[in-house]
């Protein structure tokens, strides 16, 4: 690894936080900008002489937010050399994250030989007994960013229970009021689609029906409306590269749910997820009596009469959607290879067949036409499985599973032994505050308040590693079901659901290749 081959070799780092966004441009906080925090820190270096070799700046970025890009950046030079000395105003410009300030500025920057120095609080790895005021710094600037997200799901727990509308964007087929963005008004475009989505469906339209009839009358998708009135929307899952799978086109789960929706008979319905922590962005769906549901909050669009005649619709129908009430064998399995899009099972009792959805809910999107009769893709995966079979007493089987089960154990073990250091320097935390507080350096209420804090990073480290043991033994597990698949089964004549569902991850459908005349059946095994 080549080090910085100039003296005292400095990056600076700037970040506005994200709270402070809306204060940008306020001149009572100047101080807070970017721009004062860069002439500071560059005065700062003229006066010392250092070489200044980059600056570093993350805009309306949150402290404990790990994805920041120029802070990722400044840690992939000081990993490779090019910078020996960090700068920042505070520490807490450079992370609000505990567990980010023991892993870097605490571990990381001595061994790659890098001096971490903030101006206003005087944080400087340099000096001796230094580092109890930064692990003290640290702990009170993550104790901040917990109490403001607390304050902050209160606040919106409380406007919600008031009625107002919380969400950056308004449901489809409402607008957020000009006058009042808590309240919700009918878009007059978009409302009169859903209103023609509930008459298809009350006159008997299949949810596929409704898809199709939509596209082909060019009507845009959720997505694309708002898009189209200039409103910055995503969906959380459209990708550019694959624009067929999510939001161009109207799809039978856009239907399903816009059915069932209580938010077109005027009831505000928030408060279907939460987030793990202010750290953990994973959402977690809360059951239905924990929503939020306030009737006659706006205006609906769809009328109590219309509402009543689609649920109780629902309730009769005989085949229930997007249940396990029927499946073919295959069910949840098996793709298209072009859009990615599921494939569809239909024909007569004698010749049954798959197609790709995508192509007959709006033609020309996917062009994998051909129908693949459905005794092939039989024949392929029964052929497939019984040479998994036959192939348990070749001792030159590769199992396809085994190199990405080992990547994901020996992350798990190196996540442990991160998770086994982080307690150790808890643990040696507690040790050091016992005799601050000794020794008088920390008042009582303090000593309290910032034990309590440790005790509990010691019990969510504690449950992570439990975690962790429950994930390597799950890993285990699927090593032993497949002895047990292997064991139980010797060769298989006939096709079930549950024997595709313990055997197959996914089936993907590709092209018909004129050459051969065949499709190109891809399966992927989950054991």
């Amino acid at each position: 690894m080549n080090r910085a081959t100039i003296k005292n070799a400095v990056g600076i780092y700037v970040r506005l936080s994200d709270e402070d966004r809306d204060k940008k441009h306020t001149s009572k906080i100047e101080s807070e900008s970017i721009q004062n925090q860069k002439s500071m820190l560059l005065q700062y270096c003229k006066e010392r002489s250092w070489n200044v070799c980059d600056v570093y700046c993350d805009e309306n970025y949150s402290g404990a937010d790990r994805s920041r890009p120029d802070f990722n950046r400044l840690l992939e030079d000081c990993e490779k050399g090019r910078i020996n000395i960090v700068i920042c105003k505070t520490q807490s410009r450079f992370s609000r994250d505990m567990e980010i300030i023991e892993r870097y500025i605490h571990d990381k920057f001595p061994e790659w030989g890098v001096r971490f120095v903030s101006v206003i609080d005087h944080a400087d790895t340099e000096l001796e007994g230094n580092k109890k005021a930064r692990q003290i710094n640290g702990l009170i600037n993550e104790w901040y960013l917990e109490d403001l997200s607390l304050n902050i799901r209160r606040t919106l727990k409380h406007k919600k229970e008031k009625g107002e509308h919380c969400s950056g964007f308004a449901p489809y087929g409402y607008m957020k009021d000009p006058n009042n963005k808590s309240r919700l008004i009918p878009d007059p475009v978009a409302a009169e689609v859903v209103k023609d989505i509930f008459r298809m469906h009350n006159a008997g339209y299949g949810y596929q029906k409704i898809a199709r009839t939509l596209n082909e009358r060019g009507v845009l998708t959720p997505t694309l409306y708002k898009k189209s009135q200039g409103i910055n929307f995503s969906n959380g899952k459209q990708k550019e590269i694959d624009r067929t799978r999510h939001g161009s086109i109207w799809k039978t789960p856009s239907i399903f749910h816009m059915v069932r929706n209580e938010v077109y008979t005027g009831a505000l319905v928030q408060g279907k997820s939460t987030c793990v922590s202010y750290k953990n962005r994973r959402k977690i769906i809360k059951p239905k009596d924990e929503w939020i549901i306030i009737p006659n909050s706006h205006e609906p669009i769809i009328d109590d009469v219309t509402w009543e005649i689609t649920q109780k619709r629902l309730e009769n129908q005989t085949r229930p959607q997007f249940d396990t009430a029927i499946k073919h064998v295959f069910a949840g399995k098996i793709f298209c290879g072009y859009c990615s899009g599921t494939m569809k099972k239909s024909g007569s009792q004698s010749h049954k067949y798959f197609h790709c959805r995508t192509v007959w809910n709006k033609p020309g999107v996917c062009h994998n036409k051909k129908y693949l009769p459905v005794v092939k893709v039989e024949d392929f995966v029964l052929g497939e499985i019984n040479q998994l079979l036959s192939n348990n007493f070749d001792e030159n089987l590769i199992d396809i599973a085994c190199g990405e089960r080992k990547k994901r154990l020996f992350a798990l073990e190196e996540e442990r032994k991160s998770i086994d250091e982080l307690l150790s320097k808890k643990e040696a935390a507690i040790e050091m505050l016992y005799m601050d507080r000794v020794e008088g350096v920390v008042s009582k209420e303090r000593y309290a308040l910032m034990l309590s804090k440790l005790e509990s990073d010691i019990r969510d480290f504690q449950k992570r590693l439990i975690g962790i043991e429950k994930e390597v033994l799950g890993e285990s597990k699927k090593s032993a079901k497949k002895s047990l698949l292997l064991d139980k089964y010797k060769k298989i004549e006939i096709l079930t659901h549950e024997i595709v569902d313990e055997f197959i991850d996914k089936i993907e459908v590709l092209h018909f290749d004129k050459m051969s005349g065949e499709r190109k059946i891809n399966v992927y095994l989950a054991l």
